[in-house]
């Protein structure tokens, strides 16, 4: 399950709808949510998380805010003086660099002359 909260550029009830049924047709997604006080646009499934944005881009400006799994566990630790900090979360950063390659495929190459 991954929830994934986005920032949209959402005016009024008319573009509520519009987003609603642009990103409905996507298949996996379990539920929608939209927050018209903050213009975010909450979404948790199991779905494709580049093809909603790029959709979504084609029509709104879209932000992405957070993404992340749709529960968190809470897990009791003994160890209270560790390592890890209290706010930190950690991230596998081969996952986002696939999903960034895939927005933005033509990567900067740079060439070293010997």
């Amino acid at each position: 399950m991954t929830k994934m909260v986005l920032k949209l550029n959402i005016q009024d009830d008319k573009d509520k709808k519009r987003v609603l049924q642009t990103v409905s047709s996507f298949p996996g997604i379990d539920s929608l949510a939209v927050n018209m006080n903050e213009s975010k646009l909450i979404i948790t499934g199991e779905f494709e998380l580049v093809k909603v944005v790029m959709k979504l881009r084609k029509q709104w400006k879209v932000e992405v805010v957070t993404i992340g799994p749709a529960k968190e566990d809470k897990k009791v630790d003994d160890n209270k003086g560790g390592d890890n900090k209290g706010g930190e979360n950690t991230v596998d950063v081969n996952e986002l660099l696939k999903h960034y390659q895939t927005y933005y495929p033509y990567l900067t190459t740079y060439y070293y002359y010997e």
